[in-house]
């Protein structure tokens, strides 16, 4: 179904943009110390 493709393109972009955020913030809080 298409339905199933569009949520797992949703997912995989939605990973990406998270994973990119938690590398950046654990980046910014290393730099702190």
């Amino acid at each position: 179904m298409v339905a199933e493709g569009v949520v797992l393109i949703v997912v995989s972009i939605a990973i990406h943009h998270l994973s990119a955020w938690l590398e950046r913030w654990d980046y910014e809080r290393h730099c702190e110390d």
